[in-house]
């Protein structure tokens, strides 16, 4: 029987009883085990969180991509950049909160990975706006 989105546990008449109080079980898909609603639920809880978690961070790289690109045509000061980069924090603070969720409910392998997703994405972060710093300083000499 399915107990966790990691964990099954063999179906003895041993453990039978202590396994689940739920009156109602389900088999998902082709698989060899049963799950309960309330596994079934939490399940399922978890995928969704993985999609948003995968969709996220496809935009946040699109969204860095679109900053070098306006920095690459020294549009330090275009409104557009500006958005981006509030957009491009909004969903920061998405990840962070897949984070903590993964952290609160249990999945601390995967809240670890984030966090190091995340802090490797603010040192590219911090890079960026290195380069930004030497760019504008150099177009201020040239002016």
């Amino acid at each position: 029987m399915q107990v966790s989105v990691f964990e099954y546990e063999a179906i003895t008449a041993e453990n039978c009883e202590r396994l689940s109080a739920a009156s109602a079980f389900f088999t998902v898909a082709n698989e060899v085990s049963i799950i309960d609603q309330p596994t079934l639920d939490h399940v399922r809880f978890q995928e969704w969180v993985n999609i948003v978690n995968a969709y996220v961070w496809l935009i946040v790289v699109f969204l860095i991509e679109v900053e070098i690109f306006m920095q690459n045509r020294d549009r330090f000061a275009s409104p557009a950049l500006g958005a981006v980069r509030v957009t491009k924090s909004l969903f920061y603070l998405v990840l962070i909160g897949v984070m903590l969720t993964w952290f609160f409910t249990g999945y601390y392998l995967y809240s670890w990975d984030a966090f190091l997703w995340i802090f490797g994405f603010w040192a590219i972060e911090l890079n960026l706006a290195e380069w930004e710093l030497e760019r504008t300083g150099e177009l201020a000499i040239t002016s």
